[in-house]
């Protein structure tokens, strides 16, 4: 799920957008017109590389105050568990001997013998 700006934020980055290539073609013709004028040929060409660089730095602006925050939602199958057995006195365990301790781990406490197991996460890779 991708959260979208609010309406306000999008039409101001899209006029931002449009006086950024504005600016940035009208510094292109300046440039395209500086040779074909002799008198003001600094002038113009000052006036287009401004407009240009203008437009350069309204367009990284932009994109750098854009903010797309990408949210993953993760549904987990349910599956059967395991069945296992108390390595001391061989009982089976049962979904009540386990708890979760506040670290995070899998605590087994076998009601029969009273041992004490932590289950490790091993990942497969």
């Amino acid at each position: 799920m991708i959260h979208i700006m609010s309406k306000a934020y999008t039409v101001l980055f899209v006029m931002g957008y449009i006086l950024a290539v504005g600016l940035m073609g009208l510094g292109a013709i300046f440039l395209m017109a500086a040779p074909a004028i002799e008198a003001p040929f600094i002038q113009n060409l000052v006036t287009g590389l401004i407009m240009l660089a203008a437009g350069v730095v309204i367009i990284v602006g932009l994109r750098l105050r854009q903010r797309v925050v990408v949210e993953a939602k993760v549904t987990l199958k349910p599956t059967q568990m395991k069945e296992f057995k108390c390595k001391n006195c061989s009982a089976a365990l049962s979904e009540k001997d386990y708890t979760i301790a506040k670290n995070g781990t899998v605590i087994v406490k076998c009601t029969y013998c009273g041992a004490l197991y932590e289950l490790a996460d091993n990942p497969i890779w």
